[in-house]
C-alpha cells in the first residue's frame, strides 16, 4: 500500500489500490456493512458544525486549496 501511495502515475497507482483492495479481501474473515449513527447535541446559536463525509466526527478545519 505505501508503494501505491508513493506512486506518481495515476494508472500504475490505481493498478497497485486493485492489487491491494484484492489482497485484502482475499484475507478477510469478515467486512462491516453498517454505519453506526451518532447524535451530536449543540447550541442552538451555532451556526455550522461540519461533520466529515462519513458523518461521525467534526471536522475542526477548512482543507485550503
Amino acid at each position: 500500500m505505501l508503494a501505491a501511495a508513493a506512486e506518481q502515475d495515476v494508472a500504475k497507482r490505481t493498478a497497485l489500490y486493485v492489487e491491494y483492495e484484492k489482497a485484502l479481501l482475499d484475507q478477510a474473515s469478515l467486512l462491516i456493512l453498517f454505519q453506526p449513527i451518532y447524535q451530536f447535541a449543540v447550541r442552538a446559536t451555532l451556526k455550522s458544525f461540519p461533520l466529515t463525509a462519513a458523518g461521525w466526527e467534526a471536522e475542526l478545519y477548512q482543507p485550503t486549496t
